[in-house]
């Protein structure tokens, strides 16, 4: 089921794989996801992340941009998406919102002396240097699902850490 927001990179990924006579089961193998994850990005039910936006555009070699017609989609519902609004809100002041034009960067750099090192590079690896949970794991030592809670907690804190600073 295609939804309304993503029907062009789902018909772009089907021209691009079939361009490029490949299944989605050797697209799969390529970038290094399920052909089931191929298989609802192509529907349209799931965006690709940007890690594999990039593996398909060197892949196919194209831009990013010829991947993912608006890099909005991208991370639609990810966290990386999430992140990048709640920093922006800092930026827009709205009428729910008093303060005015606050520094993301400052914010960012406030938010994470306030963690713990461990935490920190948690945290930059995934929205910084766009780590996939797996491989944050493995470079860490501490299993996937560890990463994928501790990041949803910092998260959680980034969150209200930003409407803390976007209020006062």
């Amino acid at each position: 089921m295609r939804t309304e927001e993503t029907p062009d990179i789902a018909g772009t990924i089907v021209r691009l794989r079939t361009e490029h006579g490949l299944t989605q089961q050797e697209l799969a193998d390529r970038i290094a996801v399920s052909r089931s994850l191929i298989s609802m990005w192509e529907l349209g039910t799931r965006t690709p992340d940007l890690l594999s936006v990039e593996r398909m555009a060197e892949l196919f070699g194209v831009e990013k941009g010829d991947v993912v017609p608006d890099a909005r989609y991208v991370f639609k519902g990810g966290e990386l998406n999430a992140v990048t609004a709640e920093l922006a809100e800092l930026t827009e002041p709205t009428a729910a919102h008093s303060k005015s034009g606050a520094d993301p960067v400052s914010v960012l750099d406030a938010f994470l002396a306030k963690l713990k090192q461990k935490d920190r590079e948690l945290f930059l690896c995934r929205y910084l240097e766009m780590k996939a949970f797996k491989t944050i794991a493995g470079e860490s030592g501490i299993n996937e699902s560890t990463v994928k809670s501790r990041l949803l907690r910092l998260r959680k804190k980034f969150r209200q850490f930003v409407s803390k600073e976007h209020l006062k």
